[in-house]
């Protein structure tokens, strides 16, 4: 099927202080089946870099962001992305984070850092899930085919941890559910999260009921339904 394009207000959106024209930004929504699950897609139709990732960083992290500049020196340091914690703190970090932290340093934190440089294709916030009673949200790998029937509306690297994001544009009080404040690793090191934290608390697996419940992807469903049908 051809993607479903839909502005931002369509998609209930609601209006940013630091995204100003985030009503106006288009979105292309798809569906498909993958081993007889329903699977439904929400994509950015534009690559985030340098200043405007920066903004959107700002209006979907519980506690805004640092300058780009300052993220990035976090970024390029391999065992301490995160300061504060111990080498090795994070990997073994218990609940899945020490999981997720591998995941991000070993996989999306390069192009984190060349887009928030202004540099490279930039990251395009994808959204995807099962959909049904129980949703959850798509592994890596059952993530291709979601990507291949999007393939013409990524401008940018797909990004998951800022396609989750969408959930709280569209519906602030999601995010207010979840903690504004842990740790990312050593029990005593609580931190307020930032957009420097984001990408490991927006993936954690505590946090994944809450965002599964928000009301967005009932939304996507219900404007995918009739071209499904059709």
């Amino acid at each position: 099927m051809q993607p479903l394009i839909l502005t931002g207000r369509s998609l209930g959106l609601q209006p940013q202080q630091y995204v100003p024209d985030l009503l106006d930004w288009t979105f292309a929504l798809a569906a498909g089946q993958q081993h007889g699950t329903l699977w439904f897609a929400v994509a950015l139709q534009q690559a985030l870099t340098g200043p405007v990732l920066s903004a959107y960083l700002n209006a979907v992290a519980p506690h805004g962001t640092p300058t780009p500049s300052y993220i990035l020196r976090a970024y390029e340091l391999p065992d301490f992305p995160f300061p504060t914690v111990l080498k090795g703190e994070h990997a073994a970090a218990p609940d899945g984070l020490g999981e997720q932290y591998l995941r991000f340093s070993g996989g999306s934190r390069k192009a984190w850092m060349a887009a928030l440089a202004g540099e490279g294709p930039g990251l395009t916030p994808v959204l995807a899930w099962t959909g049904g009673a129980e949703r959850r949200f798509l592994d890596d790998a059952a993530l291709t085919d979601a990507l291949a029937c999007l393939s013409g509306s990524l401008p940018g690297m797909p990004d998951t941890y800022l396609g989750r994001g969408l959930l709280f544009l569209a519906n602030p009080e999601v995010r207010t559910v979840l903690p504004d404040m842990m740790s990312l690793g050593g029990a005593t090191k609580l931190r307020l999260i930032t957009a420097r934290e984001y990408p490991l608390w927006v993936s954690l697996p505590a946090h994944q009921p809450a965002l599964l419940a928000a009301p967005l992807l009932p939304l996507v469903e219900h404007h995918l339904g009739p071209v499904l049908a059709g």
